[in-house]
């Protein structure tokens, strides 16, 4: 099969529209599947692209996608595409300890570029690594147009304070995310899009997307708060919830990354 170079660079764009519109095209998805493992197997053109196509597609029919990552990776070591769509797969996944991996390395890569350097801050704000987040965008603000980043900015610095007024690090939140995500997979579902909603109080909401209809994720909400209130004596609601939401209604605000090219 004698693709041209853009070939897998334009699957992937196709997948984003995908999942930007939130509707599934399983005969699509599959058909650019197959497609990249036949290109992957051949060893020919960029195989690292091949990898990531497939981490995609595995992301779109919610099967496991984590192999597929570290594939990528191990070929593209120092690709900013490759880090930056990674990471935000892996925490649109739910997988916060796994996405802040990848949002580290891609810190380290993408000084020279003011986008993916965004993009490595909001993924480490989803991940709940919120002084972490704050510290690096401090680190890259210059490089942004004048005002740029001021309001992810004020809304890091917000939230770290209050985290850090109730004397809560970094563990925590992580462990609250993880057991939300525990008890939306418990029963059957996977998750498919993850957002920190800043909340003028400077507390966070955060949502968790799957394929459902708003009647049972109101259901799912409620297994999460028993699931929070069993596991942790106090799992600070007054700092952070979490709530189940279709994945319909999900607006991606910029966490899906363009591809250069």
């Amino acid at each position: 099969m004698n693709l041209p170079k853009a070939t897998s660079l334009e699957w992937l764009r196709e997948l984003i529209v995908i999942s930007i519109n939130s509707r599934s095209n399983d005969f699509v998805v599959r058909r650019i599947e197959r497609d990249a493992r036949l290109l992957l197997d051949k060893r020919v053109e960029q195989p690292e692209l091949c990898c990531l196509v497939l981490v995609s597609t595995a992301f779109l029919r919610g099967d496991e996608c984590v192999r597929a990552v570290d594939a990528a990776y191990a070929l593209a070591r120092y690709d900013v595409v490759i880090m930056s769509n990674s990471a935000s797969l892996l925490i649109n996944l739910g997988l916060p300890r796994l996405a802040v991996i990848y949002a580290r390395r891609l810190a380290a890569l993408c000084n020279a570029d003011a986008r993916q350097a965004v993009n490595a801050v909001n993924v480490l704000y989803a991940a709940l690594h919120i002084e972490e987040a704050a510290a690096f965008l401090w680190e890259v603000e210059k490089k942004l147009p004048p005002g740029a980043g001021s309001i992810l900015a004020a809304q890091l610095d917000g939230v770290s304070v209050s985290f850090q007024a109730s004397d809560v690090g970094v563990e925590l939140p992580v462990a609250l995310m993880e057991t939300a995500v525990s008890a939306i997979e418990s029963e059957g579902y996977s998750i498919r899009y993850t957002a920190p909603v800043h909340c003028l109080d400077n507390t966070l909401g955060y949502e968790l997307y799957v394929d459902q209809s708003s009647s049972q994720c109101a259901n799912l909400s409620f297994s999460i708060a028993d699931a929070l209130t069993e596991k942790f004596d106090d799992p600070f609601p007054e700092l952070i919830t979490f709530g189940c939401r279709p994945r319909a209604s999900y607006i991606p605000a910029g966490k899906i990354i363009e591809l250069a090219a």
